[in-house]
Parts: structure tokens; C-alpha cells; sequence
């Protein structure tokens, strides 16, 4: 392969017109020059100077060379420069997802903050669960998604892809204003035997209440399912329900509705920053997990 650095010695002869000007130019001895240029022509095999006994000359070969070295330094000085603005975010594409209550509260105020700091980056947003989101990670679709893992439903490891831990989300238990048990400050599950549960359509989430419960001694009986927490508080409002739902969905809460923590439980759904293994070494991925982190400070059970 040729050295890029020879190649620039080569230009400068042609530029100057002789080897001591091209030194003189480069910073170099003279001899160091004429060196660089024969090792040149052995990489090359074939002459690109013409010596005479007090001027040189370049051949057609080595003229062609010269000038295409003059278009492949001035590309290198464009990737340079392109590369240090990536660098710098002051250029780049990042195309971000999350499920939808991370969406409406850490994505939304990052997107914010980090579109503020680096206007340069072009984002881009995907709301979907991590079932639709991790696929298009792995693809490269997306360079960063929003993932959550909620206690007694382990997710599985993926040796491609890194969790950064952001929140704690607790879980708390929602339930009719007028229920028997909504004045208790702390609830205990064994209470609500015999009643009927919301829980989430997807497997992992249904799992949870199933353990949940089952921790308790309560065999559940889940009556309804929706993936819209606003429908689950209107069906707990309703008096026809009680659920678990994490604190990032409880931000409107309706008329009708107590929230409480669940005695003898610190239930939690971990939401993590998901990213490809080499993301952390993207230095556009890598500032929108310290936006994130900041932007999920504000809430309650953050961890660093």
C-alpha cells in the first residue's frame, strides 16, 4: 500500500521543482527527501523522477501521481474536517427510541436539552415497546432506545448490545378511590383477594402482575388488558379494577383513583439507555446518555 506521507514529498517536488526547495518546504534534509522518494518508486516499481546532475525532473507516471495526490490530500483534509465535527457534534444524524411513558417524560425533555446543546445533530424518534425498538437497534435502524425490566421478569442478555442504567421507576398500586382499603397510607395485596386486575396485553408485563400476586398468595384473576395506562386508570376510576402501574405513567391521575405503596414490597421497573457495544465510543450516542441521565434525575428513585 502506499505511504500517504511519501506520496506528500512527491507532490512537493512537483509543487517546488527540486528536491532542496521541497525539503525546505517539508522541514526535511535534503538526502531525507531523495530517500522518501526512492522508497517510493520500490513501493511503485517503476522510476518517477528523472535525476540529472544538478535538476530533476518528474516521469508521466510520476507526474499522474503527484496530481493525484493533490485531489486524494485535499479529500483527507475534507474527511478531517467532517470527522472532527462529528466529533465535535457539530454535524451527525441520531436516531433515538422508547416506549411510550419514557417517551412523554426522560426522551422528551433529553430531545429538548440535547437539540439546545448540539442544534448541529439532525434527531430523529421512534416511540415503540422494546420488542419493536431493539430489533431496529441491532439493525442500526436506531442508535439508541429506551428499555425497561421489571422485577421477577429477567430480560435476556444480548452480548451485542449495553444497558446503561437510568431509573428506578417504583411501581405502585392503583385503586378505587372508595375502595374498603384506599385509606390505608400502606396496602397490603392479601386485601384485594377476589379482585379483578388490569395488566399490559405483553407477556412480560402480564408475567409480572402474575408474581407479583403470587408472592402474596394471590391467585389473580386478570379481567382486563390495555397498553394504555390512561384507559387502566379510567377502569380503576371506574371501580370496575385495581392495577399496577409504574410512576413515570402516573402523571394525570383522574378523579376517582388512590395511588399506594404495597406493604412489604419495593417494586421497581429498571429503565435503561440500550445501545449497540462500540455506541459509548460515538460521541453523538455518548452526550445523549448524559442528557438522559440528567433529564432522569428529576425523578424520584434515579440512580447514577
Amino acid at each position: 500500500m502506499l505511504d500517504v506521507r511519501r506520496m506528500r514529498v512527491l507532490r512537493e517536488v512537483a509543487a517546488r521543482g527540486s528536491i532542496s526547495a521541497a525539503a525546505q518546504a517539508l522541514g526535511f534534509s535534503a538526502s531525507a527527501v531523495s530517500q522518501q522518494i526512492a522508497t517510493l518508486e520500490r513501493e511503485v516499481g517503476i522510476a518517477l523522477v528523472e535525476r540529472g546532475p544538478s535538476s530533476i525532473r518528474l516521469t508521466e507516471v510520476g507526474r499522474t501521481l503527484a496530481r493525484e495526490t493533490e485531489h486524494m490530500l485535499a479529500w483527507l483534509a475534507g474527511l478531517e474536517a467532517e470527522v472532527r465535527a462529528l466529533a465535535g457534534l457539530e454535524t451527525g444524524r441520531l436516531s433515538l427510541g422508547a416506549f411510550a411513558t419514557a417517551g412523554a417524560t426522560i426522551m422528551s425533555a433529553a430531545i429538548a436539552t440535547y437539540s439546545e446543546r448540539y442544534p448541529g445533530v439532525e434527531l430523529s424518534f421512534l416511540e415503540g415497546d422494546p420488542e419493536d425498538c431493539l430489533p431496529r437497534l441491532r439493525s442500526q435502524d436506531l442508535d439508541l432506545v429506551l428499555t425497561y425490566e421489571y422485577d421477577f421478569v429477567p430480560l435476556t442478555g444480548d452480548e451485542d448490545l449495553r444497558r446503561v442504567p437510568l431509573l428506578r421507576d417504583p411501581i405502585r398500586l392503583v385503586i378505587p378511590e372508595n375502595h374498603p382499603i384506599a385509606g390505608e397510607e400502606v396496602v397490603s395485596l392479601a386485601d384485594l383477594r377476589g379482585e379483578s386486575w388490569i395488566a399490559e396485553p405483553r407477556t412480560d408485563c402480564r408475567h409480572f402482575t402474575s408474581k407479583v400476586c403470587a408472592q402474596a398468595g394471590l391467585d389473580v384473576d386478570v379481567r382486563y388488558l390495555s397498553s394504555d395506562y390512561r384507559l387502566s386508570l379510567a377502569l380503576v376510576a371506574a371501580g370496575v379494577a385495581v392495577a399496577l402501574i409504574p410512576e413515570l405513567a402516573l402523571v394525570a391521575i383522574p378523579a376517582g383513583v388512590a395511588i399506594r405503596p404495597i406493604e412489604g414490597m419495593s417494586l421497581v421497573r429498571r429503565v435503561d439507555a440500550t445501545h449497540r457495544a462500540d455506541g459509548e465510543r460515538v460521541p453523538a450516542v455518548a452526550r445523549m446518555i448524559e442528557t438522559l441521565r440528567e433529564c432522569a434525575s428529576v425523578y424520584d428513585g434515579c440512580v447514577a
